[in-house]
């Protein structure tokens, strides 16, 4: 695995930021088109439902990607940045996990960042989490309080 994060490795901050500023962009339209279409009913809701959710997964792979191939990379040699507990050589689901787990709750659980640099990255990661779920809140009380 290292072989290939080292190879795929061109440009990741690139196509990190890329990704961040896509799905950005495609909240905003996602919350603009909620709020003028109301009379778009079910199937806008639904379109705009699975958006959101392939919205998240996409953003939480390429930080899965982006801590793959700074394990694998640069981000210092104690355990690379990150600490798996019992495994010395993760893969991508060790990577997709943490990543997920960050996503979801804005925190790490059993894996140990040791790296200050990928700690700045995994606060990045939180704080995009955070914003990304507020949106979706904000998203459903305006769709359910558009209803009633």
């Amino acid at each position: 695995m290292r072989e290939v994060a080292v190879r795929q490795d061109a440009g990741r901050w690139g196509i990190l930021w890329s990704a961040i500023a896509l799905v950005a962009i495609l909240m905003v339209a996602l919350g603009t088109e909620l709020s003028a279409g109301k009379s778009g009913g079910i199937a806008s809701i639904g379109i705009a439902g699975s958006s959101i959710v392939l919205s998240w997964l996409f953003m939480n792979v390429m930080f899965a990607l982006h801590y793959a191939h700074g394990f694998y990379g640069d981000y210092g040699d104690d355990h690379r940045g990150l600490d798996f507990p019992g495994d010395k050589a993760p893969d991508y689901w060790d990577f997709a996990y943490f990543a997920l787990v960050l996503g979801m709750t804005f925190q790490v659980s059993d894996v140990q960042i040791t790296s200050r640099t990928l700690r700045r990255i995994a606060l990045l990661h939180s704080v995009i989490a955070f914003f990304f779920n507020m949106f979706v809140i904000a998203v459903t009380v305006n769709i359910l309080g558009g209803q009633a």
